[in-house]
């Protein structure tokens, strides 16, 4: 089957190694497969940046919500510009949400 060129989802869950998605189930039904590799592009929106990082498709679990599908994404580089980015937005998200404001 064909890949469309584009699919939309909801980030769910982020980490320096992969990306987790809600997705329509009919977009990913039976067009993505399991160790497909596809190009990324998202936001966070604690960041201005906008990401595109290349991963490979490594779980796609049925959704609580009808209709839809959780996919989750592994990062295929292990380094690169923009992955090393990804990790210092993801690192200064966790800093300040772990501040205690002096508090010991």
């Amino acid at each position: 089957p064909a890949t469309p060129s584009a699919l939309l989802g909801r980030l769910a869950d982020i980490g320096p190694d992969g990306v987790g998605a809600r997705v329509l189930t009919r977009d990913v039904d039976e067009q993505l497969y399991i160790g497909d590799e596809v190009t990324l592009e998202f936001a966070l929106p604690w960041c201005s940046e906008a990401f595109r990082l290349p991963a490979s498709l490594c779980t796609k679990t049925p959704c609580t919500e009808p209709g839809h599908q959780l996919v989750g994404f592994e990062f295929v580089q292990r380094e690169s510009a923009a992955l090393e980015r990804l990790r210092a937005a993801l690192n200064d998200e966790t800093v300040r949400l772990t501040e205690t404001d002096g508090e010991s």
